[in-house]
């Protein structure tokens, strides 16, 4: 969208569930809950949580972490919300409302979508690459959106995790560090942000205009930071549908 830079975390906001804390409750011992309180609690940092809870799988099957991924869903209007933003890059304004109109859950139409180099489209996760791009392979909407997340690799039944976006400048201490990111890419544009937990909370402060839900919706409650309420992406794209705009300006009928 002119003007505006998106950025959206994965686990827990385009999947239904969140995916690392599902791929642990399966295949870790229940030690990994114990690191699990210490992050929640503020006492370690993402990145030192997750080495502790990848510690706890002893084994796992290539065909087990594939049949795990095969398995992962994304919110039933993800798709929806990725053509809106393409069709906006593609199309004349006032053809948009003729174009799309979020009814109902849609399929790639890749006529409207850009690739990944020319979007202004992010996935800024601290979860793992393996896991995010084998799912949007499976929807067939990979080549079209840029991720930037932890790396998880897999070697003869072993898991090994990799932080290539690290900053130990991080108050947070997090596997990757989402405000790095957006203040790198984000140029002169104005920053849309999308997220669910505790991962979004310091990204969410960059953001103009910032759709929250759960956990993330809750603190943004309780430190009286304006903020969009969305149960999935269907209330973005119409929120988006009905707001479309050289600006895109947020309304504030629209804040909660």
């Amino acid at each position: 969208m002119e003007n505006i830079t998106v950025f959206c975390d994965f686990d827990g906001t385009i999947t239904k569930k969140d995916t690392v804390d599902h791929f642990l409750s399966v295949f870790a011992d229940n030690k990994w809950l114990e690191s699990e309180k210490l992050w929640k609690n503020g006492k370690i940092g993402s990145k030192e949580c997750l080495i502790r809870q990848f510690a706890c799988i002893n084994y796992i099957s290539e065909n087990q972490l594939d049949n795990f991924t095969e398995n992962i869903e994304i919110d039933d209007y993800f798709i929806n919300f990725i053509e809106i933003l393409n069709i906006f890059e593609n199309l004349n304004q006032k053809k948009i409302k003729n174009e799309f109109k979020p009814s109902k859950p849609a399929k790639p139409s890749f006529g409207f979508f850009t690739p990944a180099s020319q979007t202004n489209f992010y996935i800024v996760s601290d979860g793992f690459d393996f896991f995010i791009n084998s799912t949007l392979k499976k929807y067939g909407i990979k080549k079209f959106v840029k991720v930037f997340s932890n790396k998880l690799n897999f070697n003869k039944g072993k898991l090994t995790l990799d932080f290539p976006f690290y900053n130990s400048n991080c108050k947070k201490k997090s596997g990757l560090c989402k405000c790095e990111i957006i203040k790198k890419l984000k140029k002169e544009r104005r920053v849309l942000y999308i997220g669910d937990g505790a991962s979004d909370i310091c990204a969410s402060g960059l953001a103009d205009i910032l759709f929250a839900k759960d956990s993330l919706a809750e603190y943004c409650d309780e430190n009286n930071i304006n903020h969009i309420k969305f149960e999935t992406f269907k209330d973005i794209c119409e929120y988006l549908y009905l707001n479309l705009g050289e600006k895109l300006d947020v309304k504030n009928e629209m804040l909660v």
